[in-house]
């Protein structure tokens, strides 16, 4: 257990240090002119970390599947993914396009999955033997859409032109935050309590208990999140952006206050209380964060595999590590962006 608590903190620090990174790094670029200046100050050592983290659970999916005997198009599927993920980042720049469409990540993702559905039924007709196509092409496919579109929408959630200066790496930070903590307390839970096994055939150690703990700890981290912006609104301490758009106040608290305002706004006068949504936001991102859990134990336990890899000694692989956010990454974005308008 000491081992398990002490790599998720280590894990949730690591997160922590690229973000203030990366905002630090944009700070620096906020008055400065040009096409590279944009690039940073739409994100910077986030999007590249977090196109590392998915070229590895790529590589570790395609060994899963082909375990199983199937034949993915792997070059294609790696190169689809390093589209996926760089292409919300590009765009939000402008480097892709002025028009608004070209500004929209959601457009090139369409873009890059449509390619690589046309691009599998290419190499599946070349390759000269049809025994297995219909299984390598959904092969092909499930890397791209599980691996690279899902986690893509981490970088959305960063590289959000509609997010006020620096909120997007925030609300991302949080909404990994919330998802881990249901992982840490699911395992603290369902260790300390757990009775009634909740699914024996994929997941032997998973338990009823631990899946609610998990739910109570992303809604209570969630919540407390709204309710830190509520406070620090205040404290008279946010940041103050300077004319030329250095920012000024840089003490702890007013960190602390811009971490958390935009996920404590009152988006819509007379909707949801912002502690409240908080709560939702929480228990939503654990509800799917657990399937996300169980999904990937699903892929391992049809490739007959303990672990997705073994990057991480006693741990497994990079999966393994980020199997809750996977699917939790696009829930959070639709939240944030078409449900509450938080940004």
């Amino acid at each position: 257990m000491t081992q398990r608590i002490t790599l998720g903190v280590m894990t949730l620090a690591i997160i922590l240090a690229l973000v203030t990174i990366d905002v630090g790094v944009a700070h620096q670029f906020a008055a400065v002119e040009g096409p590279l200046a944009d690039l940073l100050r739409r994100g910077n050592i986030l999007p590249l970390a977090i196109l590392v983290l998915s070229l590895f659970a790529c590589f570790e999916m395609n060994a899963l599947i082909r375990m199983q005997g199937a034949r993915p198009f792997s070059s294609l599927a790696y190169f689809m993914v390093a589209a996926l993920m760089v292409s919300p980042w590009l765009s939000a720049a402008g480097w892709l396009g002025q028009q608004a469409e070209q500004l929209e990540g959601l457009y090139w993702q369409l873009i890059w999955i449509t390619l690589t559905i046309v691009g599998a039924g290419i190499l599946a007709v070349l390759r000269g033997d049809p025994q297995g196509v219909t299984r390598d092409i959904g092969a092909t496919l499930l890397i791209v859409l599980y691996v690279g579109f899902c986690i893509s929408f981490a970088v959305q959630i960063r590289c959000s032109r509609a997010a006020h200066g620096q909120e997007g790496a925030w609300l991302l930070l949080i909404a990994i935050f919330v998802t881990k903590a249901s992982d840490i307390g699911a395992y603290l839970i369902g260790t300390k309590f757990g009775r009634h096994r909740l699914t024996p055939k994929i997941s032997p150690g998973k338990s009823v208990e631990g899946t609610l703990g998990g739910l109570l700890s992303s809604g209570v981290v969630g919540m407390l999140a709204a309710w830190v912006a509520n406070l620090s609104a205040s404290w008279s301490l946010l940041p103050q952006e300077s004319p030329e758009g250095g920012v000024v106040t840089q003490s702890l608290l007013a960190l602390l206050a811009e971490a958390t305002r935009s996920f404590g706004a009152e988006s819509v006068p007379g909707a949801m209380h912002p502690i409240l949504r908080g709560g939702v936001f929480g228990l939503v991102l654990s509800a799917v964060g657990q399937f996300g859990d169980l999904l990937e134990s699903c892929f391992k336990r049809e490739a007959g595999a303990k672990d997705s890899g073994n990057i991480l000694p006693r741990f497994g692989g990079i999966l393994d590590l980020i199997d809750s956010p996977v699917l939790a990454m696009p829930v959070a974005w639709f939240l944030l962006t078409y449900v509450w308008n938080v940004v």
